[in-house]
């Protein structure tokens, strides 16, 4: 569920976000290498369309719990749902159509249509299938099209990916951009599995930074190729590079990682 506020979304640099759900780039450098460093799998993505029933389910088979639209009263899965603030400082539950019907209103966007797409499976470097859901948001003069995994009541963990674009694009066209995106990320890997778990493959390390889960927990974990690894567990694999120089750069979850 999003928590947004019409006013603050149009009063910040939209391409500002908290630091949780930031991707990250995390490198360890020996020497001087040419060109990127590609991990020991790149082969291709492929997608697929798939029609499903407007029942929510997670990628372990769970039912997600449903809301309602304040608005239009339509019972809505959660990752569709935004906490919107309105102009009395109380907040109301809308589904994305609404927020975006909404929003297109304040920002006086005369003909805005509320894009909607099937979900869509793509497989990975090890070809393995992920179903991406898809939602939009309109953020003043931008559109947010964003493509997530289902884990649970909600996309913390598992792949997601969001590109922005002005208001008036065509959604389509987003569309196509963003499966691009996705496709490129899915087809390399960060992580491989040795003897002793997990651990980085090469020197470059790709993903998504997330909260931890736990209460008045200040931790995060971080979510790479698609799976949740605890800060601890991060840290125990990064020990494979003791003595090493590290780079760590924090993007946008518009930006390309």
């Amino acid at each position: 569920m999003r928590r947004l506020s019409a006013k603050d979304v149009s009063n910040r640099n939209p391409r500002t976000f908290f630091i949780e759900g930031a991707s990250f780039r995390f490198s360890a450098d020996i020497c001087a290498v040419p060109g990127p460093l590609r991990p020991h799998s790149t082969t291709d993505a492929h997608a697929t369309i798939t029609q499903r029933s407007d029942q929510a389910i997670t990628r372990d088979g769970a039912v997600m719990t449903e809301q309602t639209c304040v608005r239009c009263g339509a019972r809505t899965p959660p990752y569709d749902i935004v906490n919107a603030a309105s102009a009395d400082g109380t907040y109301r539950l809308l589904c994305s159509r609404c927020f975006n019907e909404e929003m297109a209103q304040w920002a006086d966007i005369i003909g805005f249509e509320h894009p909607q797409f099937t979900p869509v499976r793509l497989l990975d470097a090890d070809g393995d299938s992920h179903e991406f859901h898809f939602r939009s948001l309109l953020l003043g003069d931008q559109i947010s099209l964003e493509a997530f995994e289902l884990a649970g009541n909600d996309e913390s963990e598992g792949y997601r990916f969001q590109i922005l674009d002005e208001s008036q694009s065509d959604p389509f066209v987003l569309l196509g951009k963003l499966v691009q995106k996705m496709m490129r990320a899915l087809s390399t890997k960060h992580l491989h599995e040795d003897a002793s778990g997990p651990q980085v493959a090469g020197t470059m390390a790709r993903g998504r930074i997330e909260w931890d889960g736990v209460e008045d927990s200040r931790l995060p974990c971080v979510i790479i190729d698609g799976r949740r690894v605890e800060w601890t567990d991060f840290g125990a694999m990064l020990m494979a590079f003791e003595g090493w120089q590290f780079r760590l750069e924090l993007l946008d979850p518009s930006d390309e990682a």
